[in-house]
């Protein structure tokens, strides 16, 4: 039957934890939470890790989902300036500056969802549909 892990079920784990990436040493450790040398350094080689992927893990999902909240706000932004900008019917430079934004900004969607990736090789293609609204602004 495997043994448990002592500092896994310590009470301060998560001070040790917090040590061990510190970088202070194990005996150190030991020493400050009276468990043993060997259970400090086994615990930091075997569980360590995986503990410190899943923390990583998740810190990477909220800040991927902070990045595509932030995205979202710009890309909403940007649709209403072209919005005000085709209403006024004379601020050609703004609409088109507007439409060029939105272009790098669906770009750096499709690169960051790795359609990019997955297309390299094969041929785009991008098709306008024009409104009537929009056919008579032009």
């Amino acid at each position: 039957m495997p043994r448990l892990c002592t500092v896994c079920t310590a009470k301060r784990r998560t001070e040790i934890d917090s040590a061990l990436l510190e970088g202070t040493t194990c005996r150190k450790i030991a020493q400050r939470f009276h468990l043993g040398q060997w259970s400090i350094y086994r615990h930091q080689k075997e569980h360590l890790p995986s503990h410190l992927l899943k923390a990583r893990e998740f810190q990477e999902s909220q800040g991927a989902s902070n990045l595509v909240s932030r995205l979202r706000a710009v890309h909403l932004e940007t649709l209403l300036i072209l919005s005000r900008a085709k209403k006024s019917k004379k601020d050609w430079g703004t609409a088109l500056r507007a439409i060029a934004r939105l272009e790098k900004q669906i770009e750096l969607e499709a690169e960051l969802l790795g359609e990019l990736e997955q297309m390299r090789g094969a041929t785009a293609g991008v098709t306008i549909v024009l409104t009537k609204d929009d056919q008579l602004w032009f």
